[in-house]
């Protein structure tokens, strides 16, 4: 097994991420396309690998910046929605490479007005409507020429009933990969909290998606969205009637029945799992980075990863996807020697041949002296 966690990757993704946004910010675009492709299929691994975990981490955000937390978690929703609708990994693939890089012209901007204590004003607004056309060309300049990707980014904040931005389009013009990016970026800029606001609760959201916005979304995403988060999904805190809290693990078999722990008086998650009916509910607690980290939640004992075997096929030898995504993530860190990485990759095996280990490990002469 490739011992590391799902939250690990996503938060290394959001460490390596939040260097692309400054050197974009600066004029650099050399790495660009490649370092987003490359995030993108991490963060595919890590949500295969751990579904809940990924969704928790949306919730129950680390201490970067908004502008990565946002990007990230819209990814991270564009891989649900795509693996719920049946999508190839490529497919999937490229909608994360849009959520990662839809507002990459005003990372900075974003960050600032997310410290903002009062509502956006009209200047800002019209620089902010200028940031998809800016985006593409970054995107252009930067290599990618990926038609899907770049129409993606160009019209996320295009709406059904035409009154989204910068073309007006509405219906049939808008692409299902732009529906799912647009449903996606505004779920999370509503859960997002605000100088000058609180984060709207889950269920909330989900209300105000079927009602007030449903002339401006698809209903079947929004629908499929919804089923696979949940009104209460993981990461989410809720004080129940009698005040005491509680922590959503898994959205559960049904739509309003969360799977949670309870969480103690020091404010440490509770081992046993329980679903939890709707009418012992008092409200969903609105959490930012800082105040959740009152509680002592760890993200990678409360969600195990799934098992990895990567490599199962009959004739026991891996195929070119299978040694792709573990050379990836394996790589992905690079304090690790490059002999451990060849090594976990022939363990990898589903039936390791000793002898051919014995004979790896003899060709390296540094591993063999220590």
């Amino acid at each position: 097994n490739i011992p590391v966690h799902a939250v690990d990757i996503i938060t290394e993704v959001k460490d390596r991420l939040a260097i692309i946004y400054e050197e974009v910010s600066e004029g650099r675009r050399e790495t660009l396309k490649d370092s987003i492709v490359f995030f993108a299929r991490l963060l595919q691994f890590a949500f295969n690998q751990n579904h809940d975990g990924s969704l928790a981490t949306i919730f129950l955000k680390s201490p970067h910046s908004y502008s990565v937390h946002h990007s990230v978690d819209a990814a991270i929703g564009c891989a649900c929605i795509g693996y719920e609708l049946g999508w190839d990994s490529y497919r999937v693939e490229r909608l994360m490479c849009a959520a990662l890089t839809m507002n990459v012209s005003c990372s900075r901007l974003q960050d600032a007005m997310y410290a903002y204590n009062k509502p956006v004003d009209d200047r800002a607004r019209a620089i902010i409507a200028q940031h998809p056309q800016q985006s593409g060309n970054i995107l252009k300049e930067a290599g990618v020429t990926d038609v899907v990707w770049l129409d993606t980014v160009l019209h996320h904040h295009e709406r059904l009933d035409g009154s989204g931005y910068p073309d007006c389009l509405k219906g049939a013009a808008l692409s299902i990969e732009v529906r799912i990016l647009g449903l996606v970026d505004m779920y999370n800029a509503m859960e997002s909290p605000r100088a000058y606001r609180v984060g709207q609760a889950a269920s909330d959201i989900a209300q105000s998606l079927l009602v007030r916005h449903n002339a401006v979304f698809d209903r079947e995403l929004v629908s499929s969205f919804l089923r696979i988060f949940g009104l209460y999904p993981p990461g989410t805190l809720i004080e129940l009637n009698q005040g005491s809290v509680v922590l959503v693990k898994s959205p559960g078999k049904k739509f309003t029945t969360p799977l949670v722990c309870d969480i103690d008086d020091n404010k440490v998650p509770m081992s046993r799992n329980y679903e939890l009916y709707e009418r012992y509910i008092g409200q969903v607690l609105s959490v930012n980075a800082d105040s959740w980290r009152e509680y002592d939640i760890n993200l990678q004992e409360l969600w195990p990863d799934l098992p990895i075997i990567p490599f199962n096929n009959v004739d026991q030898q891996p195929s070119w996807t299978d040694q792709a995504y573990a050379q990836l993530l394996l790589g992905s860190f690079p304090d690790r020697p490059a002999i451990v990485t060849e090594l976990l990759l022939k363990l990898s095996h589903k039936e390791p041949d000793p002898r051919d280990i014995a004979m790896h490990l003899m060709q390296s002469q540094s591993l063999m002296k220590s």
